[in-house]
């Protein structure tokens, strides 16, 4: 055997043969010693351009080695077809085929292909190698796999087949786990071409065949229904294993791969939702359209698949990324708990009881007065008025009056601090010119409110000239430019100024005509409601001349339940005297009120003389603050201090902790109830499971007795059919003999006369079988025969006749030999062939070399133009082998009936030969199953 190997030390391949004694053969080049392999494949030898490393796996069809390639030195996957398959031509072809469909495409996700050949009779094909796991190795290790991760295999596969598609029309047919392997790098790469073909080329020859390419689990139904396939089948198959990814089961599950084919021809598919209920579903969507029973409703192309799986990846992003979190603000001037209610001493929130027992805090202002003030500082010429406390019907307390926020200035507005802290800012603190402009501002909580309409801004001021631009050049310009701007300006101010006026005239007729019927239904406060009704009467023509209002403008002169008094009138300051400033007018002054420190006085004293009357402190207590809601003067802050810390400490023992106490036995109470109800519903579900348990042993008692009940009868009638048969076949099997064996000699010879006899005798065998699916066998054979046979005969005579007609001037062909000769094939005959070599030499050909007959039955397919001439010609020669059995698939009836008509030629030549004969027979055919099945029936 000569082989190649590769010599370490000098790096160069030399031919050597096995050497007769040891396993060690000197290099040719620099006379080392280099081991020499145990076979053409094994590590140290070479294959083309490839030097083996090690075996990496084992398949049906072909053994893959690490190998790397010499003349780049990089490693690479080498794919060998087993030696089995050498002479097997459809074999080879899909070795080729597989090759030259990765060598056409160029991708990342897809197996480069990078040579293909044939050496020494070996068939190799190298591609790339990757460093990884395929998907079913990962999938036995983690069952499932990730979702997301899925989803990026799964694109990865389609980016491949759309430019598979896109670029060849070519599809896969068998995408399945085995076929994607993920690199090191989680980077997914598609391989295993061999049953890939072009879409429309050989879709004719793959719709009449027999077989079914693909593989069970994730084959699509026009494969197993014979429809022509394209690219939305291996969509199809890529769903299916998509499927199994995520749930970690087959999409259809079942005993045989005949119940699966039926299953996905019938298209009941359980989402795969109901499996895994973690998977999302935009992941079940899709992948229960990309298995769609019907090719329409599948994603037409893989590119619309790869948007549809960016859209979920991208969305799953998002949403993993989390909750935005939440910001926030500090008010301006606000204390560290500027968001929480204000307290008479302000600084934020009150740290009392209150806020952990949910009770009401005593100062908590009610409706608007309990607003904060807004974060964004009060816009110019503008200001807002302080919220108010509305105080309860039953007591009308006497409020100080309250300062609106002042105009936004450069220096710092200290009564927005104030007023952020929860405490009244003292009139003493803000200028003249800022109590006139908060006092401007009514607060009355009936009077209407109305819309300032800011002002138009003014024309801004051309810029100043500077001294750099004191070019006679440059100054003629800057004053051309300023002229423009100027008028620009000028044309902005009328038009602002114009919008300005319309609005304002709409507000005031808006707030005229609510007056007017406000008036008219008697709606307005009780103050003005006289001048209103003047006002109607003046418009009606009933009056001529508007009414005075003359209110009371000093707070000591209203009485409690005067309806004009409130808080609003409290802001109103007398008129600066003739001749005087307004920023020289005497600010208000706020006495303390003497009714405010007596009522504090009493709730002190009688919690003081009566500890243990804490609920009639607490009501007390309560009506003082509805009385009283804020403190006005320093002395009355002081003077309520020690009373807070005396409720604080009444109200948590009297109304908080008891509120808590109560709280707490209701959440124990609902909590008891709960883990009630969750170790009823475990025993009604232990319950359950229980009953299911048992129903289940029952039913699989009740199975297993049928199953034996079953088995019982079957064996009783199998007993009954063996017996039958064993009384019919030693009178059948002699007559199936006899017509297999005229049958080849009638074809041979073109005698018919001993086939039809035997022929005869067969079909007038009184065979009448039982039941069993033996006898119903062996019922179709006779009936087959006995019809299908002399057609058979006609095709096998006219193979034999057209072989006949070879000649040395007619049909001749050249072969050449394994050993480079050129023989000339003169003519065929059943028991011989004749050619003849350069020289005109005859010489004998023999047929028994599987090399040689592979060659002899292209030249007849390509020659003589036969269609799969080589069962036919093993047929007529007598040399049947295991290709023999294989070819014969490819004939209808050959395919069913070939081993049936075998044995009993055989069983007819063993009959018939003496010993010396049947030696021959077993030395030529021993090893074939036909013959051995003879044997056994011989017995």
């Amino acid at each position: 055997m000569v082989m190649k190997i590769y010599c370490e030390k000098c790096k160069k391949v030399f031919e050597a043969e096995k050497p007769e004694e040891g396993n060690q053969v000197s290099c040719t080049f620099c006379k080392e010693k280099v081991d020499f392999p145990e076979s053409p494949t094994s590590p140290g030898a070479v294959i083309g351009d490839f030097l083996i490393e090690k075996e990496i796996s084992k398949g049906g069809m072909g053994e893959v080695y690490l190998a790397r390639q010499l003349s780049l030195d990089r490693p690479v996957a080498l794919k060998v077809l087993q030696a089995k398959f050498l002479n097997d031509k459809e074999y080879v072809e899909s070795f080729f085929r597989e090759a030259r469909a990765a060598g056409r495409i160029s991708h990342p996700n897809v197996v480069q292909a990078y040579a293909v050949g044939e050496e020494n009779g070996i068939f190799y094909f190298a591609m790339e190698y990757i460093r990884g796991k395929t998907m079913k190795e990962i999938l036995k290790q983690e069952k499932t796999i990730e979702f997301r991760k899925a989803a990026k295999i799964i694109r990865e596969v389609a980016s491949a087949l759309e430019c598979a598609w896109r670029d060849e029309k070519l599809v896969h047919q068998d995408i399945k786990p085995d076929n994607i392997m993920l690199d090191a790098n989680g980077f997914a790469k598609l391989a295993d071409l061999g049953l890939a073909r072009v879409a429309g080329i050989n879709d004719k020859e793959a719709c009449e065949g027999d077989e079914v390419l693909g593989t069970p689990q994730y084959i699509s139904p026009e494969q197993l229904t014979g429809i022509p396939t394209d690219v939305r089948s291996d969509i199809y198959s890529l769903g299916a294993t998509f499927y199994q990814f995520v749930t970690g089961r087959f999409p259809y599950v079942a005993d045989s791969a005949e119940e699966i084919a039926k299953m996905h021809v019938a298209g009941n598919l359980q989402p795969p939702k109901e499996v895994n209920p973690e998977l999302p579903d935009e992941l079940n969507t899709i992948i229960m359209k990309m298995m769609a029973r019907n090719i329409e409703d599948r994603y037409q192309t893989p590119a619309t698949l790869i948007k549809a799986l960016d859209l979920y990846l991208q969305n799953s992003v998002h949403a993993g990324a989390g909750a935005v979190p939440q910001l926030k603000f500090r008010l301006p001037g606000a204390g560290q708990n500027a968001g929480a209610p204000r307290t008479p001493f302000g600084g934020g929130a009150a740290k009392t009881p209150f806020a952990a027992a949910g009770a009401r805090t005593p100062f908590a202002a009610r409706g608007p007065a309990a607003a904060m003030p807004k974060a964004n500082p009060p816009k110019p010429a503008v200001p807002s008025a302080v919220p108010k406390a509305v105080p309860p019907k039953a007591v009308t307390p006497v409020v100080a009056p309250k300062v609106a926020a002042p105009v936004a200035a450069p220096k710092p507005a200290p009564s927005v601090a104030a007023e952020s802290s929860g405490k009244v800012t003292d009139v003493k603190k803000l200028d003249d010119k800022e109590v006139k402009k908060n006092n401007e501002k009514k607060s009355d909580d009936d009077a209407l409110a109305l819309k300032v309409v800011p002002k138009a801004e003014k024309p801004a001021a051309p810029p100043v000239e500077t001294p750099e631009e004191s070019g006679k050049g440059k100054k003629k310009e800057k004053k051309k430019k300023e002229k423009e701007d100027g008028e620009r300006n000028i044309g902005k101010t009328v038009m602002m100024a114009i919008g300005t006026l319309i609005m304002l005239l709409i507000t005031l007729g808006c707030l005229g005509g609510a007056f007017y019927f406000l008036a008219a239904g008697n709606k307005l406060p009780s103050a003005i409601q006289p001048y209103g009704d003047k006002l109607v009467a003046m418009i009606q023509g009933k009056e001529n001349k508007l009414p005075t209002l003359n209110l009371p403008s000093d707070p000591g002169q209203r009485k409690p339940d005067d309806k004009t008094a409130g808080p609003a009138d409290l802001s109103k300051t007398p008129k600066p005297a003739e001749g005087q400033k307004p920023e020289e007018q005497p600010k208000p002054k706020i006495e303390t009120r003497r009714e405010y420190l007596a009522a504090i006085d009493k709730l002190m004293e009688r919690i003081r003389s009566n500890p243990d009357d804490r609920v009639g402190f607490l009501e007390e207590s309560d009506r003082f603050f509805r009385q009283f809601p804020n403190f006005q003067t320093p002395e009355e802050e002081t003077a309520l201090r020690p009373f807070l810390n005396a409720f604080h400490r009444v109200d948590e023992v009297a109304r908080v902790a008891p509120a808590r106490a109560a709280a707490h036995a209701e959440f124990t109470t609902a909590l008891g109830k709960r883990h009630a109800a969750a170790e009823a519903a475990e025993r009604e579900l232990a319950e359950k499971q229980e009953r299911e348990r048992q129903q289940r042993e029952q039913a699989e008692a009740e199975r297993k007795r049928l199953a034996e009940e079953k088995a019982k009868r079957d064996a009783e009638a199998k007993a009954v059919a063996a017996k039958r048969l064993a009384e019919v076949m030693p009178k059948l099997r002699p007559l199936f003999g006899k017509v297999a064996n005229s049958f080849l000699v009638a074809a041979r010879t073109g005698n018919t006369i001993g086939f039809n006899r035997d022929l005869s005798e067969l079909r007038m065998f009184p065979f009448v079988p039982g039941e069993s699916a033996e006898e119903m066998r062996i019922l179709n054979q006779l009936n087959t025969f006995g019809s299908d046979l002399p057609n058979e005969l006609k095709n096998l005579r006219a193979f034999v006749e057209r072989l006949g007609k070879i000649t040395p001037d007619n049909d001749s062909f050249s072969i050449e030999m394994p050993n480079r000769d050129l023989l000339t094939i003169t003519g065929v005959k059943p028991d011989s062939i004749t050619a003849v070599d350069g020289l005109g030499k005859q010489v004998p050909f023999d047929l028994s070399d599987s090399r040689v007959r592979t060659i002899f039955i292209q030249r007849l397919e390509r020659r003589l133009k036969l269609q799969k001439p080589g069962f036919y010609l093993d047929m007529m020669t007598g040399n049947f082998t295991p290709e023999t059995e294989r070819e014969a698939a490819d004939h209808a009836f050959w395919k069913t009936y070939y081993k049936p008509f075998m044995t009993a030629y055989f069983f007819d030549r063993l009959t018939a030969a003496d010993a010396a004969a049947k030696a021959a027979l077993e030395k030529r055919y021993g090893k074939l199953p036909e013959f051995q099945a003879a044997l056994e029936a011989m017995k």
